[in-house]
């Protein structure tokens, strides 16, 4: 028995994920270099805050790793360094960044205008979907 086809809507909410996922990395960033700088120095060398403690800085990180946000990103992440994982390394790369521009931006990164050596444009569409079904599984939307 083959795999399950993916319902258009559940398509559609794991390509807004996947569309999203370059701005919720921005913000992760920021989060984190804000959690890091919490207790610099104002250039006067006055206590810009209050001086948290060690466990204090553990306790938002780990409260920021723990965020949907962050469970969304890395299930994303993981699910676009699977595509092509049988494949050769350097047509694996290519795969994967022609499914992720796809997908960003499907009317202007066509199939016809990537660049992917040996696939043709049923199995590209084919392994898009897949990647699809997979953050919607990763991310619990399916």
């Amino acid at each position: 028995m083959g795999k399950q086809r993916i319902p258009r809507d559940v398509a559609q909410a794991a390509l807004y994920l996947v569309r999203g996922q370059a701005e919720r990395e921005k913000r992760y960033r920021e989060q984190l270099r804000a959690i890091a700088g919490y207790d610099r120095k104002t250039p006067g060398g006055n206590l810009a805050r209050v001086l948290p403690s060690c466990e204090e800085k553990k306790r938002r990180m780990c409260e920021l790793d723990n965020s949907r946000d962050a469970r969304t990103m890395r299930a994303i992440q993981q699910a676009a360094y699977d595509i092509g994982a049988d494949l050769p390394m350097d047509i694996s790369w290519k795969l994967r960044e022609a499914v992720l521009n796809n997908c960003r931006d499907g009317r202007r990164w066509r199939y016809e205008l990537l660049d992917v050596p040996t696939i043709s444009r049923a199995e590209f569409y084919r392994r898009k979907r897949e990647f699809l079904r997979d953050v919607a599984q990763r991310c619990g939307i399916w």
